[in-house]
């Protein structure tokens, strides 16, 4: 038997204050997960208020805050392409009180182009895509063509005449249009719009540049003025809003799909048991009739899947670009 003494007396007081802190807290940590949430969350929005993606993560925001009983407030935190924003949700507590909507933009090309304060693989937990946005290929109708073969045959007969407008250097819809110079054998020039899809939109109704690959959002309302003619959509199927335009597949060019995501991520190392509350009350939310008819009328397609899922596509959608930049040459406009 060890004599007695002070010190070893403060040892077994010490270790015991220590075994009895631990418990606490891995206590309290259960009991936190196990009633989340339990306090507002803080949703940030990397990009400013009013866009579709700001529209889109509002409409769900609300939803999730009547399932989950807790307010998810909307933060915008515009700049950089997302990143701004990005960066800050990266270096939150992993706790599940802050979240971050994005998109393939920044999670998927952004880094491609240039080095990023945060790493989308690693410093986020995916939680779920929520949102998709479809694109068309729109002209002026000053252009003569009216099927996607016409569109190839008239650039290819008169070389670097046809402009095309773009929300911005190494946005989706460049590189996007870039695939189908490669791929299509479009023959036409970028006009790259920095300041995104209105003032893009508006200088091909006017014809200034007369073609352009832009969302089904945008270009729809125009096109149902006669003022854009809709040539091919780039989603799978036909889009319920230009339910008479054909698909590229449709029109002879397979591989050249896209569909452009919104998907919410977490902090890396935020509780699993979190994750799937989330994502579980994600898809009731989305699953709404009231949710989905909100969505359509911003020109949004509800989504959903498993954060596994969301994981695989930023993987798959960054090895698809890396290769759309090499072999287009694309460089990154600099940063403002």
């Amino acid at each position: 038997m060890k004599p007695f003494t002070p010190s070893v007396r403060r040892r077994e007081l010490f270790t015991g204050i220590a075994a009895l802190a631990a418990t606490t807290l891995a206590a309290g940590l259960a009991s936190a997960q196990g009633t989340y949430p339990n306090k507002p969350v803080r949703l940030i929005v990397p990009f400013a208020a009013g866009g579709s993606i700001d529209t889109a993560t509002r409409i769900l925001a609300e939803g999730l805050g009547e399932r989950l009983k807790t307010q998810f407030v909307v933060d915008n935190r515009p700049g950089a392409t997302g990143s701004i924003g990005a960066q800050i949700a990266a270096r939150a507590a992993p706790d599940g009180y802050t979240l971050v909507a994005s998109y393939d933009g920044t999670f998927s090309i952004l880094p491609v182009l240039q080095p990023l304060p945060f790493n989308p693989r690693l410093d986020f937990a995916p939680i779920a895509r929520y949102a998709d946005v479809e694109y068309v290929i729109a002209l002026h109708p000053s252009v003569p063509a009216r099927n996607m073969k016409e569109l190839i045959q008239y650039t290819k007969a008169n070389p670097g005449k046809l402009s095309y407008a773009s929300t911005g250097i190494g946005s989706t819809t460049h590189l996007q249009s870039e695939l189908l110079r490669l791929k299509a054998g479009l023959d036409w020039t970028h006009i790259p719009y920095g300041t995104g899809s209105g003032k893009a939109i508006m200088d091909v109704v006017a014809g200034t540049t007369p073609s352009t690959f832009i969302s089904v959002s945008v270009a729809s309302p125009h096109v149902a003025a006669g003022k854009l003619r809709a040539l091919a959509v780039a989603s799978p199927r036909r889009s319920l809003s230009l339910p008479d335009v054909p698909t590229l597949r449709e029109e002879g060019l397979p591989g050249l799909d896209l569909v452009s995501w919104f998907g919410l991520f977490a902090p890396a190392g935020t509780p699993r048991s979190i994750i799937d509350t989330l994502n579980r009350e994600m898809k009731s939310v989305l699953e709404s009739p009231a949710v989905q008819k909100k969505f359509r009328e911003v020109g949004l397609v509800p989504s959903h899947g498993t954060p596994e899922d969301l994981r695989d596509t930023v993987a798959s959608d960054i090895t698809k670009w890396t290769a759309i930049v090499t072999e287009a040459n694309i460089k990154a406009e600099p940063q403002k």
